[in-house]
């Protein structure tokens, strides 16, 4: 039975991956593709994964936030040799900052997370988001290859 389902997972994901990429992609399609992915990397029951995603989702979307600020405050290299030592000073505690922000959300996830999945379930996250990344990357670069060849 277990086999019966990573087998329909897999097909499920394949079916979402060829889909995405055959379009534009855009944000839904994307997370569909990283809930399949997640769910068969992670090995997440039904039950698991009710649990999981609403924080996964809610750690997500306040990093993002996150990370659209630092993107925000990132300065050309002329800008930065115009800056003065106090305001590359401010700059570089403020970058500090946030990054240290991002690092606190990180444990407040592992930390909601902990009794609901198995350490290694936890350590398969990680991973997974690193397979994810790779993934979209990769795909990305073979798509805009084909586009230049045609």
């Amino acid at each position: 039975m277990k086999n019966n389902n990573y087998l329909i997972t897999l097909i499920i994901f394949m079916g979402f991956w060829q889909i995405a990429w055959s379009q534009q992609p855009d944000f839904a399609q994307i997370k569909a593709l990283k809930v399949a992915h997640f769910t068969e990397e992670m090995d997440l029951s039904p039950e698991q994964a009710a649990v999981f995603w609403p924080i996964y989702n809610e750690h997500e979307s306040a990093f993002m936030g996150l990370m659209n600020d630092m993107k925000s405050q990132i300065k050309t290299k002329e800008q930065i040799k115009s800056m003065s030592e106090l305001e590359a000073h401010k700059h570089w505690n403020r970058y500090l900052s946030q990054r240290k922000k991002m690092w606190q959300m990180d444990l407040e996830l592992y930390e909601k997370l902990t009794g609901k999945l198995s350490k290694k379930q936890m350590v398969l996250l990680v991973n997974a988001e690193e397979t994810f990344k790779r993934k979209l990357f990769r795909q990305y670069r073979e798509r805009r290859d084909t586009k230049k060849q045609e």
